[in-house]
């Protein structure tokens, strides 16, 4: 019988890969959860009585016109959006609130939107003096978040007339009529 390969060696047993160093073993995952648990209430205690995931955003409608229609957290409020609610940027920045000196307003809805988010958020605000002991829960998670409206779905009851509707025979026509509308033309002012 014909063997493979070359020669008189030895046939290779390729069917049997190296095991060794395929896995990655995770015995230190109970003890990495603890970790990161500890570090997040060290770290919430540190910044108390601040919101634990830090400043207010803006809400800002995301780039081109595929996504323009998504609003989303930003990365800070214009100072014309500050000075349009009454506070400087120094004392927003003192008082939690994100500022972006690069970003600008291209609509006046926008800028609304985001004014009338600052004043909501100062209403809410409690500033403690200095040597104040603070007091109060703090706010965990993201401060103020984007409500999205549930969208509505409008129903109605379905005709005679609707069920009776030929929707392709009429698009096929309309098309037809589309095609044609070049030659129908050039008849009606050849007759002319």
């Amino acid at each position: 019988p014909e063997f493979p390969g070359c020669h008189n060696n030895e046939l290779t047993s390729n069917h049997r890969p190296k095991q060794h160093g395929r896995f990655k073993l995770w015995f230190n995952q109970p003890g990495r959860k603890s970790r990161r648990l500890e570090n997040r209430k060290a770290k919430a205690a540190a910044v108390f009585p601040r919101p634990v995931d830090g400043a207010i955003r803006p809400v800002v409608a995301s780039m081109t016109s595929r996504y323009n229609t998504k609003v989303r957290m930003g990365r800070g409020f214009t100072p014309a959006e500050c000075k349009a609610a009454g506070i400087s940027t120094k004392e927003a920045m003192q008082v939690g609130i994100a500022v972006d000196f690069r970003r600008t307003d291209k609509s006046e809805e926008a800028m609304k939107r985001n004014v009338e988010r600052l004043e909501a958020y100062r209403a809410k605000l409690v500033v403690f003096g200095k040597g104040q002991k603070a007091t109060g829960t703090q706010v965990r998670g993201t401060v103020m978040p984007i409500v999205h409206a549930a969208p509505t779905i409008a129903t109605m009851a379905i005709t005679e007339e609707m069920k009776s509707f030929d929707a392709f025979n009429k698009l096929a026509l309309l098309r037809h009529q589309h095609k044609q509308a070049g030659k129908c033309a050039a008849l009606r002012h050849d007759a002319d």
